[in-house]
């Protein structure tokens, strides 16, 4: 049987600020591929990660037929779960870069 809670593949393990850390980075590896300007990757990867986690949300919603206000409550926490992911993503990964820099290892010398 496959473990669903290992990697954010349910639309519920998305919505979580951990589950979006995880779906930013890889996304972020595979648009740094795609785009060269490092400067618009980090916005790419954001604007990726909230449009997936409000299609999980919506998908989630639509599974546990979430209605009125809750439903309002649920896109705005999917939306801090991106932000918030995103965020940890990106400055998860300019840290390390930056530390292999200083230690002399990497591209960032």
């Amino acid at each position: 049987m496959i473990d669903f809670e290992l990697f954010p593949i349910l639309p519920a393990a998305l919505l979580t600020v951990p589950g979006a850390a995880v779906f930013a980075a890889l996304v972020g590896q595979w648009v740094k591929e795609w785009i060269e300007d490092t400067r618009v990757m980090n916005l790419v990867v954001l604007g990726l990660a909230i449009l997936f986690d409000e299609v999980a949300a919506g998908l989630y919603a639509w599974q546990t037929q979430t209605q009125g206000a809750d439903l309002g409550i649920l896109f705005f926490g999917a939306l801090m779960a991106a932000f918030f992911g995103a965020c940890l993503a990106t400055f998860g990964y300019e840290t390390v870069m930056n530390l292999l820099g200083k230690a002399g290892i990497g591209s960032r010398q």
